[in-house]
This record gives C-alpha cells, sequence and structure tokens, in this order.
C-alpha cells in the first residue's frame, strides 16, 4: 500500500553520530553514515539498562563502483562491466564496523547489470541478518509507472537490512521528483524504532519541495 508523505511527519531520535567515507580504492563504493542509537529499556520500575543498536544509511551505487563524483557518472559501460569484488570488499568493511541495521539506497535488486542476483539478499546472507524489506524507488501511478517496465530502472530499489524483527512496515510516495518511494519500517530491538529510507534529490530547491 503507498501512501503520499511529508518528511517532517516522522523522525528518529539518535545518540553518537560519526559520520564516515568508505573508499577502498579503485572501484570503491559510494558515502555512507554511521549512527548509534542509545535505546533505553525498562524491565521493571526498579531495573533500567540501555543497547546501542548500530545504524548504517549506505549509498552503494548499484555497486558500480561510484565515489559521487560527477564525471565518475560518464563512465555508463560501469552499468554492464561493474568493478570485480566489489560486493566482497563492500562486505569485508561492513563486518569490521558491525552493523545492527543497513538502510541500503541504490541498490539493485535483480536486473541484467546485477547478473540476475538480488544485492539486498546477497548482503543479508553474508553479514547473517535475518530480515529485510525492499521496494523500488519508482511510484506505481502516474507517468513515473512506466520505469517498472524498462530493464534495469524496474529493479533500482531502497532497502532495510537487519538483525532484527520488522514489525510493521509502509510505502510513501513523495509529491515531487523521480526517485519518490519511502520506506517507513519499525524494527523491534527490542523497543520500537522507526526507520525512514528514502533516496532524496541532489539539489536543496528539489529537497526543500519534499519536505
Amino acid at each position: 500500500e503507498e501512501h503520499n508523505f511529508s518528511a517532517e511527519e516522522a523522525g528518529v531520535c539518535l545518540s553518537g553520530r560519526s559520520d564516515h567515507y568508505f573508499a577502498a580504492g579503485r572501484g570503491s563504493v559510494s558515502a555512507y553514515r554511521v549512527w548509534d542509537i542509545e535505546i533505553g529499556i525498562h524491565l521493571n520500575p526498579n531495573s533500567f539498562f540501555s543497547l546501542v543498536v548500530r545504524l548504517i544509511c549506505y549509498n552503494i551505487e548499484y555497486c558500480e563502483g561510484i565515489e559521487g563524483l560527477w564525471y565518475q557518472y560518464l563512465k555508463f559501460w560501469r552499468t554492464f562491466f561493474p568493478p570485480k569484488n566489489l560486493e566482497r570488499r563492500m562486505v569485508a568493511a561492513l563486518h569490521k564496523l558491525k552493523p545492527d541495521i543497513l538502510a541500503l539506497i541504490e541498490v539493485d535488486i535483480g536486473s541484467l547489470r546485477s547478473r540476475g542476483e538480488d544485492e539486498v539478499r546477497f548482503l543479508e546472507e553474508k553479514l547473517g541478518f535475518t530480515n529485510f524489506v525492499e521496494k523500488v524507488k519508482y511510484p506505481l501511478k502516474g507517468w513515473l509507472k512506466l520505469f517498472h517496465h524498462i530493464p534495469i530502472l524496474n529493479k533500482q530499489a531502497n532497502a532495510l537490512v537487519s538483525r532484527f524483527p520488522f514489525t510493521k512496515v509502509r510505502y510513501h510516495v513523495f509529491h515531487e521528483g523521480t526517485k519518490r518511494m519511502v520506506i517507513e519500517a519499525t524494527v523491534k530491538c527490542p523497543n520500537p524504532v522507526t526507520l525512514i529510507a528514502a533516496h532524496l534529490a541532489l539539489g536543496k530547491k528539489r529537497e526543500r519541495n519534499k519536505s
């Protein structure tokens, strides 16, 4: 089910934020950010402890080895011939960071580019996670629904992968932009935490219109 959504309608309180950039040499993957979420848990009125859950938001650029530099997008052949062993290096870097939840942006869920492999399921398996939700970035209504019938574009998605179970998942649609789909998911870790995954446009005006 899809709902219209404003970015101001939901938020997550985080404790202890740090920013990183993964660059494992030639053919690296784009930027990620790491947050440590401190969750207070009451066992009873006289017993309290906190649990730190590590969330990583990671734009993997469909594993094409792009680092966010504009001229790299001119290397269109990477859509069909991505750098070798990139997934292996990415998994090794993530293992070192020890995430509990991954928010994946620009992930291929089974097109010609990924040789039919769902990159979300691949990362779920390699990291030992047991829960994921994925959604193609384009809405099913309006002219953008045509993207669901175009090879490669119809497998471009965002996703959430977690070692904790999801208790509620909803999908929303922005009014502006091309990449309009938003994933809202509640994670039980063990207290419920609601996460929002969306791929915002690069332009400041477009981001402002979405919010």
